[in-house]
């Protein structure tokens, strides 16, 4: 017969085969997740940004009606996206949370699908905790998709919205500014304060 030892270390094997498992399985689905959000997402807007624009263009007739038509196909495609999304990132589920490190490849993402912008980082961001690069994060990803979508009406795209974001960033205490400008563009001005610079 096994002695207490070999079963309780069989038992203890079984147990981190287990947890193996477990995070294999957590790992893909934030794989999927990711690559719903960053690959899918992306064409979809980009669909409902092209196909509203051109309806414009089209001024009227049977070219805009299916071009309206494809646009609300599009925008429908995204929220089922989302809710895709949020199912393989629900609660039961440890969350994908970005952050500073996040930043550049979100830029370059724009970059390549869109125009060129600059991206400047303070060194002091990636010491902020996770909750306020969080937020800075979420304060680009909006600016970046509300630029995106300026030639549509609308884009159901994976920012938060500015009421959302507003609401983020006043929970850490800082300040959001949004308006148009005098040049006719559209500023978005988040004010954090440094939690890092309150530990230290």
């Amino acid at each position: 017969m096994r002695d207490q030892a070999e079963l309780d270390a069989l038992a203890e094997a079984e147990r981190e085969g287990a947890v193996r498992l477990r995070r294999a399985v957590l790992d893909e689905r934030l794989a999927v997740a990711r690559d719903l959000h960053d690959v899918v997402g992306h064409n979809l807007s980009g669909i409902v940004i092209q196909a509203a624009a051109a309806r414009r263009r089209a001024d009227g007739g049977a070219d805009a009606e299916v071009l309206r038509t494809v646009e609300r196909a599009a925008r429908a495609a995204l929220r089922d996206l989302q809710r895709m999304e949020q199912s393989l990132t629900s609660p039961t589920t440890r969350q994908p949370v970005p952050g500073s490190d996040d930043l550049a490849l979100l830029v370059a993402r724009y970059r390549q699908h869109h125009a060129d912008v600059s991206l400047d980082v303070g060194e002091g961001v990636a010491a902020e905790p996770g909750s306020t690069q969080l937020t800075v994060y979420r304060v680009v990803q909006e600016g970046l998709t509300n630029a995106a979508g300026a030639a549509a009406d609308h884009v159901v795209g994976a920012g938060v919205g500015l009421t959302g974001l507003a609401e983020r960033v006043g929970l850490l205490g800082g300040a959001l500014e949004t308006g148009p400008t005098d040049d006719g563009g559209f500023r978005l001005h988040a004010t954090l304060p440094s939690r890092a610079a309150v530990r230290r």
